[in-house]
C-alpha cells in the first residue's frame, strides 16, 4: 500500500448517500466476469457475421490477465482493504473469489480492457468514426469510473485500481500486436498459395 492512500480512499468516500451506494454497487457489475463474458460474445458475433472471423477471439483478451491476476493478489502482500471502509451496498452478487491481499484490482483491469473495445467500436463505427480524441474521451470515462467504484465501495486501495488500468491495458495492447501478426502471416500465406495455385 503507497503513503496517503487512505487520505486518497477517504476523500472518495466523502460524497456518500444511499443512492449513490446503490448506483456504485450496480454500476460496478459492467467489469464483473460474468458481464464481460456477455459483451466479449456479443462482440465476437458481430465480429464472426461481419466476416472477420480471425479476430471474434480478440474480445476475450481480457480472460488472459486472470493468471496474473490470481498470482499477483496471493504473491503481491498488499492487505485488504479495512472492513470500516467497505460501503454497506457493495456486497458482491455475482461469482467472487476471496484472496489474500488486493493486488491488482481485476474488476479495474477488465475496466481498461473494456475501454479499449469501445474505443475501437466507437472510431471504427457510427457517429464518432474517425473521431479519436473523443472517442478516447469517453473510453477512458468509463476505465475511470469503474474503477473508482472499487475503491468508493471499499473493495480496493487506489494502487490496486491504478495497476488494474495498466495490466488491462497491456492484456488489450498484446491482443491487437497478436492480431496484427496473425494479419500479416495470413496475407502472407494467402500470396504463397496463390503463387502456387498459379503455376
Amino acid at each position: 500500500m503507497m503513503v496517503g492512500e487512505v487520505a486518497v480512499l477517504r476523500a472518495i468516500q466523502l460524497a456518500t448517500s444511499d443512492e449513490l451506494d446503490a448506483l456504485a454497487a450496480v454500476y460496478t457489475h459492467v467489469s464483473s466476469v460474468e458481464t464481460m463474458v456477455v459483451i466479449g460474445a456479443a462482440c465476437a458475433a458481430t465480429l464472426f457475421a461481419a466476416g472477420w472471423r480471425w479476430r471474434a477471439a480478440a474480445p476475450f483478451g481480457f480472460l488472459l490477465t486472470l493468471p496474473i491476476e490470481m498470482a499477483a493478489k496471493m504473491l503481491v502482500a498488499q492487505p485488504q482493504v479495512d472492513p470500516e471502509y467497505v460501503r454497506r451496498a457493495g456486497n458482491y452478487i455475482l461469482l467472487w473469489m476471496g484472496t489474500a491481499y488486493s493486488y491488482p484490482s481485476s474488476h479495474a483491469s477488465r475496466a481498461a480492457f473494456l475501454a479499449c473495445l469501445v474505443w475501437v467500436a466507437l472510431v471504427s463505427f457510427g457517429p464518432l468514426r474517425g473521431r479519436h480524441w473523443l472517442a478516447g474521451a469517453i473510453a477512458a470515462a468509463l476505465a475511470v469510473t469503474l474503477g473508482l467504484t472499487r475503491v468508493y465501495l471499499g473493495y480496493h486501495w487506489p494502487s490496486d485500481v491504478v495497476a488494474g488500468w495498466a495490466l488491462g491495458l497491456l492484456s488489450f495492447g498484446a491482443v491487437a500486436w497478436a492480431m496484427s501478426r496473425w494479419q500479416r502471416f495470413s496475407v502472407s500465406l494467402s500470396h504463397i498459395l496463390a503463387r502456387r495455385g498459379g503455376t
